[in-house]
């Protein structure tokens, strides 16, 4: 019997484990997971039922070696879903040697390309984030699980499914179609709508400040789309990052929407927030988080010097942040396409936000996109099949997380056809041995061609 932070549930048979129960964790095999049935901790948060149904395998369960694990409480800087709870679990250090197992699963639950479950975006859509009510809701007569809401209002969304979000509002939790919510930024922002067209989104802003209202105190490094400015906001004197969109053509200002688009669309603890857009002549302007402390190659560098034991708490640190923010987005079924350490910027209390969109694109409908990015960072099917998916972002992610351990690319070569022979075999130079069996597992699972 171990105090899990997260319970893994089917949802049959009931009852369902709760956050912070007393569990039995059991092995599970591929197609199979354990059920866990425990005792709930009072103070701490249920987690949604997965939407799977699944066969145990009675032979194939043992119980693992006793361990008392953190609880995560319910307003951790993780939140509730299961990926940030488990991966918060599973970085205590002192349970290594009994991780094999839940890590394995979160290995299955997290990345797609090697998921044997059909429904995996909604499994992955659990979240905690705030939302703003857009317009009244009067929910449905004699359904009460559909809530009324008041345009106005700010509520938990705490799992989201193709058209319904489920929230909490003053302890009652229910349903509210999709449409009427958006993303809570807290400061006035742009109401953007993927369903608005770019003739009319500028009439759309409200209490927008204008170019002349900033004053540009540097030149950063350019995203995939526009150049970026360090700018301060003559009001408040608080720092923001300026990225200004060039229209050449009718196919850079849809570009420049669909950006701004995605980037409200994905607001959360765990992305670069898009705060205030606004047009000018030939240019879109858009406001953004400015992240004090720079991108993660920063963060590879400073981590070398570290001790092993240092290192490998705050890879697992980042690692729950980064992986919260594709999280987040392929729930969406967005893929972002150019993920590296550049793209992924740190806040001044040292988390981690993945940000650029300008390649992002959703593929709810195709299932792929077309190849964009950087090639240190491109996944196998980019070369033999000349399209990106999800797992695309996936190795991305991988490649990341092995150069926070390292420093190093795990594909680095003397040339770019090497280079691309090693990525489409899986051939990478082996991780230090003080590395955690667990993180090698996952790391090259996020590697190894799909």
């Amino acid at each position: 019997v171990i105090t899990i932070a997260t319970a893994i549930v089917s949802d049959r048979p009931k009852p369902s484990a709760k956050l912070g129960s007393d569990v039995s964790l059991m092995k599970y095999t591929v197609g199979s997971i354990s059920h866990v049935i425990g005792k709930p901790v009072p103070g701490y948060q249920s987690l949604e039922q997965f939407p799977v149904n699944v066969d145990v395998d009675a032979q194939k369960l043992r119980q693992p070696p006793p361990v008392e694990i953190k609880i995560l409480p319910k307003d951790d800087k993780l939140g509730s879903g299961s990926v940030g709870a488990g991966l918060e679990y599973c970085q205590k250090k002192s349970t290594y040697n009994v991780l094999g197992d839940l890590f394995r699963f979160f290995k299955i639950l997290l990345f797609p390309k090697i998921s044997p479950f059909p429904n995996i975006y909604r499994i992955m859509a659990q979240t905690d984030e705030l939302f703003e009510v857009i317009k009244d809701y009067a929910g449905q007569d004699g359904n009460p699980q559909f809530v009324p809401v008041t345009k106005g209002e700010i509520v938990h969304v705490i799992n989201k499914e193709i058209e319904y979000y489920t929230i909490e509002k003053n302890s009652q939790i229910g349903k509210v179609p999709m449409e009427y919510l958006r993303p809570y930024i807290g400061e006035q922002s742009t109401i953007i709508s993927v369903n608005t067209s770019a003739s009319s989104w500028h009439n759309l802003l409200f209490e927008i400040p204008r170019y002349e209202d900033f004053d540009v105190m540097k030149k950063l490094s350019g995203g995939a789309m526009g150049k970026t400015f360090l700018v301060q906001l003559k009001l408040t004197g608080k720092q923001y990052v300026m990225k200004r969109v060039d229209f050449f053509d009718d196919k850079d200002k849809k570009r420049a929407y669909l950006e701004a688009t995605i980037m409200k669309s994905l607001s959360s603890h765990y992305t670069v927030r898009l705060i205030w857009a606004f047009e000018d002549r030939e240019e879109l302007f858009m406001i953004t988080d400015y992240c004090e402390l720079g991108d993660l190659r920063k963060v590879i560098k400073d981590l070398q010097i570290l001790s092993e034991e240092e290192r490998l708490n705050r890879v697992w640190d980042l690692f729950a942040q980064i992986i919260k923010a594709v999280d987040i987005m392929h729930s969406q079924v967005i893929i972002h396409r150019d993920i590296k350490p550049a793209n992924i910027f740190i806040m001044k209390d040292g988390t981690a936000r993945l940000g650029d969109f300008g390649l992002a694109k959703d593929i709810s409908k195709d299932g792929f996109a077309t190849v964009a990015g950087t090639l240190n960072y491109q996944a196998t099917e980019v070369w033999t099949m000349k399209k990106m998916t999800l797992s695309s972002d996936v190795f991305a992610v991988g490649v990341c997380i092995y150069e926070l351990i390292t420093g190093e690319n795990p594909f680095a070569a003397q040339s770019q056809q090497e280079m691309i022979e090693k990525i489409q075999k899986g051939d990478f130079q082996p991780l230090p041995s003080w590395v955690p069996i667990e993180l090698k597992d996952i790391i090259t699972a996020m590697l190894n061609p799909v």
